[in-house]
């Protein structure tokens, strides 16, 4: 089957679920989910690419509606067209009474996917050929890519301090499990990478730290972020369409009232609160057109040669650490121009860049504050040797002025006595 006809039939599926006691439910609007069931005691929300949906549908809702009679639990997805921003996944959630029946889903939704990942790799069908954002895929062969988004207090609970507990689960399950650093709406989305071994016991792992962890399960399924666009206008669903009146044609410079939004607010000292700064930069990274972040970017940035080696470090180990955290390329070139300052090239992906130059000006201003610091100790050092010097100076002096007084004292004594003894 292809995949536009597979669109097609998710489109139909997508308009039979709406109709149907259990399964008419979509994410609507700004996330708002209608006629939710009474008992809410569990809430799972996996995030599947557009194309491959039809694959938990299924033709007249048939596989949608026997994974809800076996496991008791409901699947409510967003329309067509309705994606989790930054993405082309639409946003499947699954909620029911109990835990393990949500859990029982989840695994259902799994199998689902892994048996179109299998007619694919056996050529009974399409989909191989959708870059990483859409894929089903992981880079090594049998690896397939499960996603999802999490209550941000979960995430926070899957990461742990430093990443202790995300790399426990890694090295325990043997899969691969990312989560995002940004949060839209209070939802952070993951990522399981691993084989039809290591991804359940990955996902056990998330399923029970939610479970542990979170409470209001239906006011997580009620809340939903949700961008809107289409694999035919080329938007991706990506979060700038949010600022897009449909009816209206509105141009994204237009925010909508409620559309959060990054004010330049100077300080008194002309500059601006970098957490704003920051926060405004992840939101632009979703404004980009498609595939340029990926594409190979520079910059260049002149330092003093003198802190050239504290940037490199020890072997090269600083360097090192910075182009394996972010994939980018750190290089110091010498200047014709100039014998005391070195020109910094990073290059790589454009967010890769950006985060491996701060690192480089981390260090940079940790140098700095280390050399001003050891500057102000020797100052301190040389002023307190040198006021010791004046004491010791001081304290000679008056030693000398004490001898010379005494001296100068008993010779006039002595004076007198010698003339009294010599008269006659």
């Amino acid at each position: 089957m292809s995949s536009r006809k597979r669109e097609d039939d998710s489109r139909e599926d997508s308009e039979r679920d709406r109709k149907q006691s259990r399964g008419g439910k979509g994410v609507k609007g700004r996330g708002k989910v209608k006629d939710l069931p009474d008992h809410i005691g569990a809430c799972f929300k996996v995030l599947i690419p557009d194309a491959f949906v039809d694959a938990v549908i299924g033709k007249g809702g048939r596989i949608r509606i026997e994974i809800e009679a076996e496991t008791c639990a409901t699947l409510l997805f967003s329309d067509r067209g309705q994606f989790f921003p930054g993405t082309s996944c639409r946003v499947l959630t699954i909620v029911a009474e109990k835990s393990h029946q949500m859990t029982k889903a989840v695994f259902q939704v799994v199998d689902r996917l892994f048996e179109r990942g299998r007619e694919i790799e056996d050529g009974k069908g399409s989909g191989k050929g959708y870059d990483e954002s859409e894929s089903l895929f992981g880079k090594v062969p049998g690896e397939y890519v499960f996603r999802f988004a999490l209550p941000k207090p979960v995430a926070g609970a899957l990461i742990g301090r430093g990443g202790e507990i995300i790399k426990s689960i890694r090295a325990e399950t043997g899969g691969k499990l990312f989560i995002e650093n940004e949060t839209i709406e209070e939802h952070q989305m993951g990522r399981v990478v691993g084989n039809q071994d290591t991804m359940p016991l990955v996902l056990q792992r998330i399923l029970e730290t939610l479970d542990a962890e979170f409470q209001d399960f239906r006011g997580w399924a009620e809340r939903t972020p949700l961008s809107f666009g289409s694999r035919d206008d080329g938007s991706k669903g990506e979060r700038r369409d949010r600022g897009r009146d449909r009816g209206t044609g509105q141009g994204r410079n237009d925010w909508p009232d409620d559309e959060p939004h990054w004010e330049r607010e100077e300080n008194g000292c002309g500059g601006v609160d970098p957490s704003d700064a920051m926060a405004a930069a992840c939101r632009l990274v979703s404004e980009f057109p498609r595939g340029s972040l990926d594409m190979a970017h520079a910059i260049n940035c002149v330092l003093p040669k003198e802190r050239v080696s504290a940037l490199i470090g020890r072997n090269g180990g600083h360097i090192k650490h910075v182009r394996k955290l972010t994939g980018a390329t750190c290089e110091f070139e010498d200047m014709r121009d100039s014998d005391t300052h070195s020109n910094l090239v990073v290059s790589g992906p454009l967010c890769a860049v950006y985060y491996a130059h701060m690192l480089i000006m981390r260090r940079y201003h940790e140098e700095e504050a280390r050399k001003q610091y050891q500057d102000e100790e020797a100052s301190a050092a040389e002023d307190a040797a040198a006021a010791a010097k004046i004491d010791s100076l001081q304290a000679q002096l008056a030693a000398i002025q004490e001898q010379l007084a005494s001296a100068g004292g008993g010779g006039s004594r002595g004076g007198k006595g010698n003339s009294k003894g010599t008269r006659r």
